[in-house]
């Protein structure tokens, strides 16, 4: 601990550092608190503006303690925090509170940051916030300083009918988010003509707010949230954003016409899309697209899910230097949007043209995470000659890969199974294959060869269902995970297929198993498992439904010849799936005496615990 000289005399701008990291929100008592360390420590914190320039007022907040706060930050710019929904709706801003406000709200030529955060019990009328409040937001006065804005109403989505009349000149004003709305949003672009970021949520006047944005000349980045409205708008024909490079949008229904003048010419420089609806209201018969600088798009239509329709979109004028590719219910030229850059990419629910996505991705050598999820084929692969030698090339980056289907009814495409198969290299790191039918050991032969001459740390596990997991856990790094799931004979394969090699098994450190695969690990591994130190073994729930003590005992004990040596293994667990704490399942003790003496271990003391429900009987 430093001596009480060295504390006393540091350098005024370290212990600037210091105390400054001692404040958060309500930390001015510890400020307060810290005053009294010594004289030096008290000049500079009463000296220091700073320090007491983020003025958080909050239900309980008293006049004595805001005049203070606005008193020794006299000199510094503020970033004001006003209501209850900061911390929660256990409490509402009280009269008092609200005299605060006014007087915080006062200081408006300082403040750099406004946020306004109200609980639903801070409003006497739903539909209105309080006079304290509002009265200088519509005041038409300048706010110089004011770069950050934000107002909402907690919880989000109660007060979206809440209409603000917000009357200011905000000439530094960059970012302004808002969940209630505006009485006149015509006066936007004026009272704020440096805005670039714009984040609307829950409102109910999106209509009013569309036409609007062309005069804010500088926009960046806008931000739509209204997942149970329509968002709708007559944009005018000189509709423009050209500055727009972001643009995240989730509602419930989007009107088609709105998309494409949002994503076109309109915007040239737009390079970020994400649009998530439910459905899309069609005026024409395809969505028009035209962003030549894209980089990530996303366009999620979950109608698509559901009843098949895939959302028709084309573009005028094809992005070639997308990052990420996500598209769920959207049908088109897919392949025509994947490009040499592409280092994502998400379908799901469409129709595609295998042979041209296969030729498309060929090119993409740069491609870490691929997701095929409910996809359609409208052609066939390529076969003759073999897919790996003609069209297809395998993604040498590629480190998640997941094949699968959104509902457990849809049937999994072969011929998209065949692509996806073809194109794994045997270095990916995880994979997940769920739906049937399950591709066979043959199918993901380069992959297992690969994990067999490259034998690290391993942990194994395979659980009821099918579910096969296979984790190289060295250093925390690399991972490969299969992922097999309803078709359990397929899991079986693979661990046979696994277990045939000495060099294999001989490496496992983790073995997490049921009880028929522990039966295909004791005959195939004679050898041991010198670096086995973790075993859990899950027995069925059933086992005691009627309770029968040979079944239990049989199952597994009688398929072994004789027990395997586990030099270093030092925890067994004994499992049951599918049982509640609360449940109580009986087995036999020689059942567990059976199971540990079939592991042989050389340690000094073997940890053997067992699932809370299990009761051991004689």
């Amino acid at each position: 601990m430093a001596s009480p000289c060295t504390i006393h005399s540091l350098p005024v701008e370290i212990l600037r550092r210091i105390l400054g990291m001692s404040v958060f929100r309500e930390g001015y008592a510890r400020l307060e608190a810290l005053t009294t360390v010594c004289q030096q420590w008290r000049d500079v914190i009463l000296d220091d503006g700073m320090l007491w320039s983020d003025v958080h007022v909050a239900p309980y907040t008293t006049l004595g303690q805001m005049s203070t706060l606005l008193r020794r930050s006299a000199h510094c710019n503020l970033s004001l925090y006003i209501g209850s929904g900061f911390g929660g709706f256990a409490f509402s801003l009280e009269l008092d509170s609200l005299t605060c406000v006014e007087l915080a709200l006062g200081q408006y030529q300082r403040v750099v940051q406004l946020a306004i955060d109200l609980g639903e019990r801070d409003c006497s009328d739903l539909d209105a916030w309080p006079s304290q409040i509002t009265r200088r937001l519509a005041s038409a006065s300048i706010w110089p300083e004011l770069q950050d804005l934000s107002l909402a109403q907690w919880p989000l989505g109660r007060g979206h009918g809440v209409f603000i009349e917000l009357h200011l000149y905000a000439p530094q004003l960059h970012t302004l988010s808002l969940a209630v709305n505006l009485q006149d949003w015509s006066t936007l672009g004026a009272a704020c003509p440096n805005l670039q970021d714009l984040s609307v949520k829950y409102i109910t006047s999106a209509a009013s707010l569309l036409p609007v944005l062309s005069s804010i000349s500088g926009l960046r980045d806008l931000v739509f949230y209204t997942p149970k409205e329509t968002l709708s708008a007559d944009l005018p024909p000189s509709f423009s954003l050209p500055h727009l490079h972001s643009l995240d949008i989730e509602a419930m229904v989007l009107r088609s016409d709105v998309l494409s003048a949002l994503v076109s010419s309109n915007s040239p420089k737009l390079t970020t899309l994400s649009v998530v609806v439910q459905r899309f209201e069609m005026l024409e018969n395809w969505i028009e697209l035209s962003s030549l600088q894209l980089k990530d798009l996303r366009i999620e239509h979950f109608d698509g899910t559901i009843d098949g329709f895939a959302l028709p979109v084309c573009f005028r004028v094809v992005p070639r230097a997308l990052n990420t590719l996500r598209l769920t219910g959207v049908t088109g030229d897919i392949a025509a949007l994947i490009s040499p850059s592409l280092l994502k990419l998400e379908l799901a629910c469409a129709d595609v043209d295998v042979e041209k996505l296969s030729f498309a991705l060929s090119q993409c050598q740069r491609l870490d995470r691929l997701v095929f999820m409910s996809l359609r084929s409208t052609s066939a692969v390529v076969s003759h000659p073999p897919v790996t030698q003609s069209t297809t090339a395998v993604l040498p980056r590629l480190v998640y890969a997941k094949l699968g289907t959104i509902w457990p009814s849809d049937p999994r495409d072969i011929e998209v199974r065949r692509l996806f198969l073809d194109l794994l290299p045997p270095t990916v790191r995880e994979m997940k294959i769920t739906g049937t039918p399950c591709p066979s050991g043959d199918d993901l032969c380069s992959v297992l060869e690969y994990i067999l001459i490259s034998p690290t740390h391993l942990s194994l596990s395979f659980t009821p269902g099918g579910a096969f997991t296979l984790t190289d856990t060295e250093d925390g790094a690399s991972e490969r995970m299969f992922d097999v799931a309803v078709d359990s004979r397929a899991g079986l394969e693979y661990l046979a297929i696994l277990l045939s090699q000495p060099a294999f098994h001989a490496h496992i450190r983790r073995l997490k198993v049921g009880l028929a695969p522990a039966v295909q690990i004791l005959e195939q591994c004679a050898d041991g498992m010198p670096l086995l130190e973790y075993l859990q073994i899950s027995l069925p729930s059933d086992l005691n439904c009627p309770y029968n003590a040979d079944k239990a005992q049989n199952v597994l004990v009688q398929s072994v010849l004789s027990p395997i040596s586990c030099p270093g293994l030092n925890a067994f667990d004994i499992y049951v799936d599918g049982t509640c704490y609360s449940d109580r399942v009986l087995l036999p003790i020689a059942l567990k005496h059976a199971l540990v003496g079939l592991f042989q271990s050389q340690a000094d003391d073997v940890r053997i615990t067992s699932h809370p429900a299990v009761k051991w009987v004689e």
